[in-house]
């Protein structure tokens, strides 16, 4: 996704926000106690991620169905 940082929110539902904005904030308290930006970069790439799945439209529902025809094969173990 070649979009800047910021651009990711328009892509996450509202509770997608709600929960993007608790994990960020989260990562800046443990970025801040241990002295580096490890995550909150890992927290952007996480969401940056899911905002992916988001801007396909259809992409994350059928990823969902494969996955959980995968689980239901027993192919993955959840």
């Amino acid at each position: 996704m070649d979009k800047t940082k910021n651009e990711i929110l328009k892509y996450l539902s509202e509770n997608e926000r709600k929960s993007f904005l608790n994990d960020l904030i989260e990562a800046i308290e443990r970025s801040k106690s241990e002295g580096n930006f490890n995550a909150i970069n890992e927290c952007l790439e996480d969401w940056e991620d899911i905002a992916e799945l988001n801007s396909i439209p259809g992409f994350k529902d059928r990823v969902w169905a494969r996955f959980n025809n995968l689980r239901d094969t027993g192919l993955i173990n959840q």
